[in-house]
């Protein structure tokens, strides 16, 4: 794997973030965050993320939105039978 660096990043002039430093992986990378993206952090991460930045109800409510996205979130699943949560 490549090694991350940091480089200096400066918004346009009447931008108040001014200059950031932000990460920046080597392009050989963008395979395997792709893999990573549309894998584990579709269906494990992002769920989570955006319930406890929007809520659950407009999570549920951007669920066909996702879908139309081609986005795979799991926890839209059946319950299993006797599950009380």
């Amino acid at each position: 794997m490549g090694a991350r660096i940091n480089y200096e990043y400066t918004f346009p002039e009447n931008d108040p973030r001014g200059t950031v430093t932000p990460w920046a992986y080597p392009m050989q990378e963008l395979e395997h965050f792709k893999v990573w993206l549309h894998g584990e952090y579709w269906s494990i991460h992002f769920p989570g993320y955006v319930k406890r930045k929007y809520g659950a109800l407009a999570y549920r409510q951007a669920l066909p939105l996702f879908a139309s996205m081609g986005v795979p979130l799991l926890d839209h699943k059946k319950p299993k039978k006797n599950d009380d949560s």
